[in-house]
């Protein structure tokens, strides 16, 4: 990855957007993309959870399917 990428890629991720230029920044206002930044860390473990719980869910909901297969397994794919 280069710089610019494995900065946005932290700031996404964990909220850590330290390693972000004044530059990348600016980009980001002037798309209106900037609220992306503010995601934090947080954020997106709660919506992954959430994507995880619901997907376990409803392969559970399906006798067929939470009887033959291994919903963990497949919730953590998605």
């Amino acid at each position: 990855m280069s710089e610019n990428e494995a900065a946005i890629a932290a700031a996404l991720i964990a909220g850590d957007k330290s390693n972000l230029t004044k530059k990348l920044r600016q980009q980001y206002q002037d798309s209106g993309l900037a609220h992306f930044l503010a995601i934090s860390g947080l954020h997106m473990g709660m919506i992954t959870f959430l994507m995880f719980f619901i997907v376990r869910l409803t392969l559970a909901a399906v006798p067929a399917i939470g009887l033959r297969c291994n919903g963990k397994k497949i919730s953590a794919l998605f």
